[in-house]
């Protein structure tokens, strides 16, 4: 599968202490995605998450300074909607079931294809900015609310004084209508 074919925009972070696979995975899927950052930790992560958040973080899961699980722990303090994917070289049943209580968009055992990760990133990107987009819908209902709720009082006032006017004028017709008839 040619995996060019996919360009999406969206900010990936991939997190491993092994720079060669970090590397390998960043080039990997730079070929289909437009910005791909590494960190060589779990709080090198955090950090340039904090600073400028990722659509999608792709973590190893044992590493010696913060790893997987504790990195998705602590991203999860602060944020709870960025999709998170563990890569792991160990099978760990326990570790995939509590990857997924923490809030894990998947988990992935290395070695993997290379199509399927793209395709597993493609689908976790898709769900984030399908989420920001749900966001910014949900702000403009509610801005769009609230500003009818400011307008709709006063467009109320606003006609019952056009009808006022109009009322007026029509007795002020009638009246004169009245005089001349007179």
């Amino acid at each position: 599968m040619d995996t060019t074919q996919i360009e999406v925009s969206g900010r990936i972070l991939v997190v491993d202490d092994e720079d060669g696979l970090a590397s390998a995975i960043e080039d990997l899927l730079s070929e289909s995605f437009d910005w791909v950052e590494t960190a060589h930790n779990g709080q090198e992560a955090i950090d340039k998450h904090k600073k400028d958040p990722f659509n999608v973080i792709l973590s190893d899961l044992r590493m010696p300074i913060l790893g997987g699980l504790d990195l998705l722990k602590q991203l999860r303090e602060f944020d709870l909607e960025t999709p998170f994917i563990i890569l792991t070289a160990y099978g760990d049943q326990d570790a995939t079931i509590t990857a997924l209580k923490l809030g894990a968009f998947d988990f992935l055992n290395k070695p993997f294809a290379p199509h399927v990760l793209v395709n597993r990133v493609q689908d976790a990107l898709s769900y984030s900015l399908a989420i920001k987009q749900a966001k910014k819908d949900i702000q403009n209902f509610t801005e769009t609310v609230q500003m009818e709720q400011y307008i709709s009082p006063r467009v109320k006032l606003a006609a019952q004084k056009l009808l006022a006017m109009q009322n007026i004028r029509v007795v002020f017709s009638n009246s004169n209508v009245k005089k001349i008839n007179k």
